[in-house]
């Protein structure tokens, strides 16, 4: 594997510090900062003020006499401001170490991955904060009353002799103590939270970086030597390798990269069965050879997208099962004699398994990759002709679809264009998609003993990068996308798409085979195209002339039989074979679709379900370490 070395230093270049550094961010803890200012502001102004106050003798008129410290001396031998003192101290203890604690565990559960409605447990914990004193005051009178009290009766419902709070000493310092804990244990959790979360997402990037010691591996051991000893940071590498490691991050990027494309498909999908069901009835023309073949429907068009686009998602949930496996533990190629446990750190990454041979683990065999890059390549394929479709329909001489102005620009000089500068750019980018494939194949040449050229290439980063883009585009322009349904409508049969109708209703009712009966209707529309006559205007006399010169005889057909064979909505009527655009068929499809991008979704859910529950047991294995339990 490709090893990153510093240089040495040239002869006499004393003085020059050749180390590149980060600058080192400022203390997480100055996140919330701002709260200890609110509490100095408003917890230092009143005692400071009451000292001024307290060393002068006011009178009712406002007059003051300066006395310095006689006030004080006065104080502090009455017996009863000691009683006071001693009190406030013992009600502080009570409620304080008590408070933080339960403050401290509040938060840990409050920052916890698998924890649902985090915001609004969070915003609930403030409750006891907002609520007035005199309210707090009413609530604890009630729940610690000496005859109908809730503490009270519970402790009686257990056999218990009830208390009367309010007589000794202990007892009172004891309810005092649960209205403050009542009142701040709430908010001093979201401050140990605001801690917690601010320390917790150091990444990388407050990682001070030195250009002289190499690879990202390297700056990390000398991280945390610099954080927990170089004892700590010299076990790193036990059972590992930077080989199984690269690997390993290889396969998480590749997997979280993957789920999050699925995640658009299925997306895009919705988009299509939302707009296919608005758009299940709009007749349009359908191409063959960008020629006028058969009447269609926009909604069967989308339903045929859809379906192109579960089979991109089979395939990618096929290469997401492949990719998904763990690959730490293989070490450099031939394991360790440290008695690892691979399935648990695969477990704890998320992965449903291992990569099962060692050799195989490491990063010189990954081809997942360009699996993972041909999967991209065949959507991104799809997603190009699709755009292209639209990209054809939406010009002037179609005029059947109209792209939302945010995606389209104009002309420099010439004003009235509306270039649809989306589907230009997913048509641009499923060009590229060609060649995805053999560049990664060409940089898996190596022996399996090498990764060098992979090393030093882009990787599969680009790839991810423009597919993400093709379907963002795709879903945004199908989602605001504008049709002129009288116009397809009116497009639809205009130039003989209903011939092929026209000559199966020969065959049902003449009993002439499909050959001579297609022989019969392109000769009427050759003779009816050179006399310009549309086939709105076609009969029994039409086609019977035509028949005449073919088969020798009239098929004594009626105009109303022709006029129904010839008509687009006839057409798409008739049509009643399993998935074609019939209305039956449609209906028919739409439930299978559904079906279909329902169980996608579900199981993108479940597995993202998965991922956030291996995030969460990862995290509590490192908090057990880091605690040391």
């Amino acid at each position: 594997m490709a090893t990153t070395v510093s240089a040495p230093s040239a002869p006499g270049a004393r003085g020059v510090d050749v180390r590149r550094r980060r600058r080192q961010p400022l203390s997480p803890y100055l996140y919330i900062l701002p709260f200890f200012v609110v509490f100095g502001i408003f917890g230092l102004f009143p005692l400071l003020y009451t000292a001024y106050i307290s060393l002068f003798e006011w009178n009712p008129i406002g007059d003051r006499t300066f006395l310095g410290l006689g006030n004080y001396t006065e104080l502090f031998a009455d017996p009863r401001f000691w009683n006071a003192t001693w009190n406030t101290l013992w009600i502080w203890v009570l409620s304080t170490v008590p408070q933080l604690l339960a403050a401290l565990g509040l938060a840990s559960v409050l920052n916890h991955a698998l924890l649902r409605f985090r915001t609004g447990f969070r915003m609930a914990v403030l409750v006891p904060n907002i609520t007035s004193v005199l309210a707090v005051g009413i609530i604890f009178t009630q729940l610690f009353g000496r005859d109908y009290g809730m503490v009270n009766w519970l402790i009686t419902a257990f056999g218990g002799t009830a208390i009367d709070w309010q007589s000794g000493t202990f007892t009172s310092q004891l309810v005092i103590a649960s209205m403050v804990m009542w009142r701040w244990t709430g908010y001093n959790a979201l401050i140990y939270l605001a801690a917690l979360q601010s320390v917790m997402d150091k990444g990388a990037s407050t990682i001070e970086m030195d250009a002289s010691i190499g690879g990202f591996l390297l700056q990390m051991e000398r991280h945390v030597a610099a954080e927990a000893g170089q004892d700590a940071a010299g076990m790193l590498q036990l059972g590992r390798s930077r080989i199984d490691q690269n690997a390993a991050v290889a396969r998480v990027y590749a997997r979280d990269a993957l789920i999050s494309i699925m995640e658009q498909v299925v997306d895009l999908q919705e988009i299509a069965l939302r707009r296919a069901l608005e758009w299940k009835q709009v007749v349009m023309p359908g191409y063959t050879h960008m020629q006028h073949a058969q009447p269609w429907v926009l909604g069967h068009h989308l339903l045929a997208q859809h379906d192109i686009l579960m089979r991109d998602f089979q395939r990618l949930s096929g290469t997401y099962g492949r990719t998904n496996l763990g690959s730490l533990g293989g070490v450099a190629l031939a394991g360790t004699s440290w008695p690892i446990d691979r399935r648990y750190t695969a477990e704890l990454l998320g992965h449903s398994g291992i990569v099962r041979n060692s050799k195989d683990a490491g990063n010189f065999v990954m081809d997942h990759q360009p699996e993972l890059v041909a999967m991209l390549s065949i959507l991104a394929n799809g997603l190009g002709r699709w755009a292209s479709e639209l990209y054809v329909w939406s010009s002037w001489e179609f005029g059947m679809v109209e792209l939302d102005e945010g995606l389209c620009g104009t002309s420099s000089i010439m004003p009235q264009k509306k270039n649809p500068y989306a589907l230009e750019r997913v048509r641009a980018l499923a060009g590229e998609a060609t060649g995805w494939l053999s560049s990664q194949l060409g940089l898996f040449k190596t022996p399996t003993s090498s990764d060098c050229d992979r090393s030093f290439s882009s990787g599969i980063a680009p790839c991810l990068k423009a597919t993400r883009w093709c379907l963002l585009l795709m879903s945004d322009s199908l989602d605001t996308l504008r049709i002129d349904e009288e116009r397809m409508k009116a497009r639809a049969g205009a130039f003989w798409s209903t011939a092929s109708n026209l000559a199966d209703t020969i065959v049902r009712e003449r009993g002439l085979d499909f050959r001579r009966a297609h022989h019969v209707v392109g000769a009427l529309v050759k003779t009816a195209i050179a006399d310009g006559m549309a086939p709105d205007r076609i009969g029994q006399k039409e086609v019977d002339t035509a028949a005449k010169a073919i088969l020798g005889y009239r098929l004594d057909l009626d105009d109303k039989t022709i006029a129904d064979a010839l008509d687009a909505g006839s057409f798409v009527a008739t049509r009643i074979s399993e998935g074609s655009i019939g209305p039956d068929q449609i209906e028919a499809q739409l439930v299978l679709a559904t079906s279909d991008t329902a169980e996608a979704r579900a199981w993108l859910s479940g597995e993202r379900e998965n991922l956030e529950a291996a995030q969460a047991r990862l995290d509590g294995a490192v908090r057990r370490i880091v605690s040391g339990g």
